[in-house]
């Protein structure tokens, strides 16, 4: 596999669904010149949990070219974040498996972020909020956050951290937020942000009917 990937010398897009996290997938995909990766799993299933941390953080960091990854895995890990560390992509996507991604080690999140300078699209997908994510949010230079549910929409449990959250992404340009059900800690959220563009949709890429009848309430005031 090693071999043959080396040898596609014009491959700038490579998408491979796995089904474990092998010592041999890293060593695959060291040195590649590709520019966006995707890695997937089975149908939705599997176990990408990464337990080869030093393999895969070398064989990303050789990557030099890359500017856009994707991951799924079924919850967030130390090693997925130290992998993730120091990374020049411009554009991260997160999802989860089987559902959404589960937020369980925030401050390894929050520096894994926090040291992608380069980063300005982000996008992750879990159904409920938490703490720890606004936390890992918080501050980033990012300029487009898309925020989407596996199963729903975002469930807004912590709207005063998703506030202070979103309020300090001052670079924020467009924010995207897939749910299901208004609620008043979501207007709360958006209250006063600087963005230009924010898109409003269920799970299936409609705009929720009582989204539309608040929103028109918010910029009627």
């Amino acid at each position: 596999m090693s071999q043959s990937l080396s040898s596609l010398t014009h491959l700038d897009t490579l998408s491979i669904k796995v089904d474990d996290d092998r010592h041999g997938l890293w060593k695959a995909l060291h040195g590649l010149n590709i520019k966006s990766l995707s890695l997937s799993l089975i149908d939705g299933y599997g176990d990408l949990n990464v337990k080869y941390t030093d393999s895969m953080s070398q064989s990303l960091l050789s990557l030099t070219h890359l500017d856009t990854l994707s991951i799924e895995v079924d919850d967030d890990s130390p090693g997925l974040w130290k992998a993730l560390r120091g990374l020049n992509i411009k554009s991260l996507s997160l999802s989860g498996g089987y559902g959404g991604l589960n937020v369980n080690y925030a401050d390894s999140m929050t520096q894994s972020l926090s040291s992608l300078i380069h980063l300005d699209t982000l996008s992750i997908e879990v159904d409920d909020d938490s703490p720890g994510l606004w936390k890992a949010l918080h501050g980033l230079n990012i300029i487009s956050l898309s925020l989407s549910g596996r199963y729903g929409g975002l469930n807004v449990n912590y709207a005063d951290s998703m506030s202070q959250s979103l309020s300090s992404l001052i670079h924020l340009d467009t924010l995207s937020i897939e749910v299901d059900d208004d609620s008043p800690g979501l207007w709360k959220a958006l209250h006063g942000l600087n963005i230009k563009r924010l898109i409003l949709s269920d799970r299936h890429g409609y705009c929720y009917a009582p989204l539309v009848r608040s929103l028109s309430l918010v910029v009627n005031v």
